[in-house]
């Protein structure tokens, strides 16, 4: 099925389509985009923007491979004295340590994990350096802001990152996956239920620069 390709400087391979009967199950294809968006496809290069992406970066002095890694490890125990280590018949498949260095589905499925035993603790909260935080909270609050964070240091220590974020332009950046089906602006990176307006005005200003 053709799909009409937007005008602008923007490469058409990012709406090339693809037959349904080669789509995963978890996928979004590139020509389910809508009027002035494009997906984040992992089919061509705009997947270095999803948070599933293997783009390792440091924070906080601490190393990750992925945003969704350093997402998931907040909700895995710090260390020996915190209390979801130690949780009576909770059970820890991974250490943080391990899960900051997962990419894409692993570090998903490890955060799945680490929500079950949640559940069953009974806890909605998740830590860094020591701080505890509403989980998936719609509030700007700290776990927000730490996600901010991280998703800027992505974009300063990748350059690859950066560059095809400018080049998205004023493109909406759709849905990655069907587990995350959410629109983030001008190349910005999605984080579940959020759209980050601080890391949307970085990409602003960049791509404004890119443009003089």
């Amino acid at each position: 099925m053709a799909v009409a390709q937007p005008a602008g400087p923007y490469p058409a391979h990012w709406w090339t389509p693809v037959p349904e009967d080669r789509k995963a199950v978890w996928e979004i294809l590139p020509q389910a985009a809508r009027p002035g968006e494009v997906i984040l496809s992992k089919r061509n290069e705009l997947g270095i923007l999803s948070n599933f992406a293997p783009t390792p970066f440091t924070f906080r002095g601490k190393r990750y491979a992925s945003i969704e890694g350093f997402w998931q490890t907040m909700l895995y125990p710090e260390g020996p004295h915190d209390p979801r280590a130690h949780a009576p018949g909770i059970a820890w498949t991974h250490t943080r340590g391990e899960v900051a260095r997962m990419t894409a589905f692993e570090a998903k499925d490890a955060g799945t994990l680490a929500e079950a035993n949640m559940q069953k603790m009974g806890i909605d909260w998740v830590t860094f350096e020591g701080l505890r935080m509403p989980y998936r909270s719609k509030a700007r609050d700290e776990h927000y802001r730490l996600i901010v964070a991280a998703m800027r240091a992505k974009l300063e220590q990748n350059p690859k990152v950066r560059e095809i974020l400018l080049k998205t332009g004023d493109r909406f950046c759709g849905r990655t996956t069907s587990r995350n089906p959410i629109l983030s602006r001008n190349g910005c990176i999605p984080a579940f239920g959020w759209t980050l307006e601080a890391t949307c005005s970085e990409g602003n200003r960049q791509n404004s620069a890119g443009r003089r």
